[in-house]
């Protein structure tokens, strides 16, 4: 490593705990102090500083929590030193309490015929939400008031992350973790195929319905379930980590290849996708319906692979673009 890239990672580290609106105002005049003090200390010692002395230049400043954190509002509970870290601390544990309610709750409503309803469920993701606020809130209350340590002080320069672009925000991640969780229980549980023909067919009509899935739709919800299951997977990970962006592009693409493979494999089987029911058999027209609604979702199929082989170049291509630097701090001179 070299010393301008460990001002990089300080300034990175720094930039990355201030409010947006004085990212570049405090970052900027960081940079011109440290520069100004380096110049000086080359001044003074007639060539460039070694590492180590760069090193304990940057630890002179403080950890970049604390640097960040004098430019926060004054926290009347919660110290600016553990401010940073209580809101960390509630990102975390208010997504872990949210993610395990809804996961609970759908269960729920799969496993069971008397579910605890929708606003039994509400009232039971608040009431955990808020026990665990105040448990977090609690616990860097009583830090704040207990004895300081220097722990804060215990850091060193060498060991930041390198500069990364903006990270992932964790409230799209959660949404899109919500939503792939749904269908993946929904598309992968025994019975949905019936109750959603049921709901959305059957009983909208007094007639009978002629036609019923056939086991190629049980198949393409197979794929498309076991697709929003490794997306979950992968959205859990990058609540945890929101910066991995080349995680997420090499897991796209291999789910998005992946299912191209599994749908094109089903485009080259026998099953049907739409099959005439009792009361549709030995209808020649309706036999010919059905043909024609086989070869839609046929056609459909293919349509399919063609986008998930593009979805797959497009993350594949994003997996091994270099990354985007932000801005680095360089010497004058």
């Amino acid at each position: 490593m070299t010393t301008t890239e460990m001002i990089d990672r300080y300034l990175d580290a720094v930039r990355r705990n201030l409010p947006a609106r004085l990212q570049n105002d405090v970052v900027g005049e960081l940079a011109d102090d440290v520069q100004s003090k380096v110049e000086d200390r080359e001044r003074a010692l007639g060539r460039p500083l070694a590492l180590e002395e760069e090193r304990e230049l940057l630890r002179a400043y403080g950890n970049p929590l604390v640097v960040a954190s004098r430019y926060q509002p004054h926290q009347y509970l919660i110290g600016p030193a553990y401010f940073p870290f209580y809101v960390h601390s509630l990102k975390v544990v208010l997504g872990v309490v949210i993610a395990l309610n809804l996961i609970a709750a759908i269960v729920d409503g799969v496993l069971h015929s008397q579910h605890i309803g929708p606003v039994a469920s509400w009232a039971m993701l608040w009431s955990t939400a808020f026990a665990a606020l105040g448990v977090v809130t609690l616990i860097f209350a009583l830090i704040e008031r207990a004895p300081k340590t220097a722990k804060l002080d215990n850091w060193d320069p060498l060991k930041l992350p390198p500069p990364q672009a903006g990270a992932i925000p964790r409230l799209r991640t959660a949404v899109d973790l919500f939503f792939n969780l749904i269908a993946a229980v929904w598309l992968l549980s025994s019975s949905v195929r019936d109750t959603l023909w049921a709901v959305t067919v059957t009983q909208s009509t007094a007639t009978p319905i002629p036609f019923a899935l056939g086991e190629g739709v049980s198949n393409l919800f197979l794929i498309v379930g076991c697709v929003s299951v490794g997306i979950v997977l992968l959205d859990v990970v990058l609540l945890l980590r929101p910066s991995w962006h080349r995680l997420r592009a090499i897991a796209l693409a291999v789910l998005n290849l992946g299912m191209a493979i599994a749908l094109y494999r089903i485009s080259l089987g026998t099953a049907r996708y739409v099959t005439l029911s009792a009361s549709g058999r030995g209808s020649a027209d309706l036999a010919m319906a059905a043909q024609t609604l086989n070869t839609m979702f046929y056609v459909a199929v293919l349509i399919a692979i063609c986008i998930s082989l593009g979805a797959t170049l497009w993350y594949a291509w994003l997996a091994v673009r270099p990354a985007k630097r932000t801005p680095t701090f360089t010497l004058a001179g």
